[in-house]
């Protein structure tokens, strides 16, 4: 007799019923922690493959994603407009609730996707019930909304839900002897608001507010440095501010089923979008709906009236400012974006956010699109990164979140385990003598626990896990595993480089092709780790000759013209530039 299959769709131990006799189907890789492989590695199971990892998919999707979410945001403005009791455009909603719903359109897509393919094959599916008493996770703002979105907890109710709405029939729900909601997942994040460093700023800002004034170019979370920040403002003939108080609120407002009930109306084309409608006021975060009073009554008593506004980061997490800056919108003040980040730019990420809302937008890389300008890297302005003579083959680790978040051209899910996988097989290709010197910088545990496996597979010696800034002043080599930001910081510390990744999981913008093969050719960038491991084994002993070579220095001067435009002169371009805009 054929097992009965039973689909797990979380990490969550109590759903697989181990002391029953199934088939179990893990809906994704992100149900099998590392740490717990003990309770899964000899379970009679098989694993759903990941259904962007059709990277034709993914690109076909996200094209239908973003004009699914401009043809949505109309309709959600307007309910937004009738909950609210206002008449906003949808520019302002687009400022406010844009980030969130760019994000959770790709997430419930993503949990639509994977469902469906489990279902594919039409046969009856067994799976975990919620328990009666069950509630909604409901996020109270953006930042809330990123955390709970990587919980088990939140993606099992989401994946029961779509079983329940699009699959009943071929499902038998299995109920739980507990409730799967007595623990929240843990997500990691840097409190940085508890660092010394920190609390002084916080001190020096305040005392700064009672001298400053209304500035006529508002900087906010610019991505510069405090010395730089201050340079630039007084350039400007600013006192320099960092704001660090001024949009600190959280009102007192609870998640109120009858506020929200009802659903988008519009036309659907699928039974996802008709879901889709269905559940963006089910799970959309406090501060949009029951907390927006208040939240609008604070962001009007701000005092502040610029006449151009600048940020890096806070026009997508940051929700009162978003408020705030929807409001200087409609007084038509001017909206300066930077990017907080970069070096070869995915072909596709952000539907395009930035560029909708801004006036301009500051690039590291080379323009690529009408409303770009490129500029020196405001995270680099100003910074002097020492060139010390290290001894250590150092390699930058990569992780993205568990559970899929964005339709993004990187490395998604399970892709994280091919990066890893990579990077084994070039540090274990590495002669013995340089092996010794391997030091390893994994990226902060956003699920994958790549520390965890590193420390298993190479040892713990090799993991470093002190500060970041000398991890890089003791290298010898920076071997970077993804073409963004960490790249770009190790090529500006004049330090031999190499970039070892997978192309197929990082399609670049229009433009970069070109870049990429001159720093192939200069054996700069890397796709196969046994290549790597072979230049590295070769010039080891002489790698500054082979970073001096002529090709080399050109490769990097090619790479600093197109992606990484530093200059001396950065707060002069800068000024120009929010003087001009």
């Amino acid at each position: 007799m054929k097992n009965s299959r039973l689909l797990i769709t979380t990490a969550l131990e109590q759903t697989w019923f181990k002391d029953q006799h199934f088939s179990r189907v893990f809906l994704t890789e992100a149900c099998r922690l590392y740490s717990r492989k003990q309770e899964w590695q000899n379970l009679e199971s098989e694993i759903c493959p990941y259904h962007w990892n059709d990277r034709k998919k993914l690109k076909d999707d996200h094209d239908y994603l973003k004009a699914l979410y401009e043809k949505i945001l109309i309709p959600v403005a307007d309910n937004l407009n009738r909950l609210n009791n206002t008449a906003e455009s949808v520019d302002y909603w687009r400022i406010i609730i844009g980030p969130w719903l760019i994000t959770y359109i790709s997430i419930l897509f993503d949990r639509w996707e994977m469902i469906r393919q489990a279902f594919a094959g039409g046969e009856e599916i067994t799976t975990a019930d919620l328990p009666e008493c069950h509630q909604n996770i409901i996020a109270r703002d953006f930042d809330d909304f990123i955390r709970i979105m990587q919980t088990d907890e939140w993606n099992f109710q989401v994946y029961h839900r779509i079983i329940n709405y699009r699959y009943r029939n071929q499902t038998t729900f299995q109920r739980l002897r507990e409730s799967v909601f007595q623990s929240q997942t843990k997500y990691n994040s840097h409190d940085y608001k508890r660092q010394i460093k920190y609390r002084a700023l916080v001190v020096a800002d305040r005392f700064l507010k009672f001298t400053s004034g209304n500035p006529g170019i508002f900087i906010y979370q610019g991505y510069f440095s405090p010395v730089s920040l201050a340079k630039l403002n007084f350039s400007l003939g600013q006192i320099p501010r960092m704001y660090l108080e001024e949009f600190n609120f959280s009102s007192s407002a609870n998640y109120d089923l009858s506020y929200r009930s009802g659903s988008v109306i519009s036309p659907v084309e699928n039974e996802f979008e008709e879901f889709f409608l269905n559940s963006i006021f089910q799970d959309m975060p406090v501060v949009y709906l029951e907390a927006y009073q208040d939240v609008k009554k604070f962001v009007d008593q701000i005092p502040f009236g610029p006449e151009k506004i600048l940020t890096a980061n806070a026009y997508w997490g940051e929700d009162v400012f978003k408020y705030w800056l929807a409001l200087q919108k409609n007084k038509r003040k001017k909206i300066i974006i930077s990017h907080h980040g970069g070096s070869i730019p995915p072909l596709f990420d952000t539907f395009l956010h930035e560029e909708d809302i801004a006036d301009k937008v500051v690039t590291w890389f080379r323009p690529y699109h009408e409303k770009h300008i490129q500029l020196p890297p405001n995270k680099l302005c100003g910074v002097t990164i020492p060139n010390n003579k290290g001894i250590y083959c150092s390699i930058i680790g990569f992780e993205s979140p568990r559970f899929g978040y964005r339709a993004t051209a990187g490395p998604i899910t399970n892709r994280v385990i091919d990066c890893y996988n990579q990077n084994i097989e070039f540090c274990e290709a590495l002669k013995p003598e340089i092996s010794s010197l391997l030091k390893i910088r994994p990226y902060p545990d956003m699920g994958w626990q790549t520390k965890l496996r590193f420390c298993d597979r190479l040892g713990a010696s090799k993991v470093d896990t002190g500060l970041y800034k000398d991890f890089i002043n003791n290298s010898r080599l920076l071997v970077c595993t993804y073409p963004q930001t960490t790249f770009s910081e190790a090529m500006a510390s004049g330090k031999p480089v190499i970039l070892l990744y997978i192309p197929e999981f990082n399609e670049p913008v229009e433009g970069a092709t070109e870049l990429i093969g001159i720093l192939e050719k200069a054996k700069i960038v890397f796709s196969d780790p046994l290549a790597a491991a072979a230049h590295i084994n070769q010039t080891w002993n002489n790698l500054e000759e082979w970073w001096q070579t002529d090709e080399v220095i050109n490769a990097r001067n090619e790479f600093y013209s197109i992606a990484l435009n530093i200059s001396e002169s950065w707060t002069q371009k800068w000024k120009n530039l929010l003087k001009n805009v």
